[in-house]
């Protein structure tokens, strides 16, 4: 296999970088080569057998463990939404604190009448 690898590097590129943009382009050269040239095994092309392993790997993942950390969060995320709410339902109840629609009529209702009696007073 024969790799060519053609890099852009800045005057302040770090040796590093360069390292790691080579070793990743080479990389990315061999898997193509390897997934370009599949071949027969077993009635299975390497695609399809590296299919398989990655879905394996993540069915792995996808164990107990990690279904349960996500119940476990969810969880957690719902009920604090749910005490929030509780809490917020509560001190509008405790305090007897109007919705923002009712707050809002209210004023307008006063407003109005404010601004009808300042007009019969400047006509009278």
């Amino acid at each position: 296999m024969k790799i060519n690898v053609e890099l852009e590097i800045e005057d302040n590129d770090r040796v590093s970088t360069v390292e790691e943009d080579i070793i990743k382009e080479a990389a990315r050269q061999m898997i193509n080569e390897v997934m370009n040239n599949q071949y027969e095994h077993s009635g299975k092309t390497f695609r399809s057998k590296l299919h398989d392993e990655i879905r394996l790997m993540l069915m792995d993942i996808m164990d107990t463990d990690f279904k349960e950390s996500i119940k476990v969060g969810v969880v957690e995320d719902l009920t604090k939404k749910y005490v929030r709410t509780k809490q917020y339902k509560e001190i509008k109840e405790e305090f007897e604190i109007d919705t923002d629609a009712i707050v809002k009529s209210g004023m307008k209702d006063l407003i109005s009448d404010i601004v009808k009696v300042e007009i019969k007073s400047c006509f009278k």
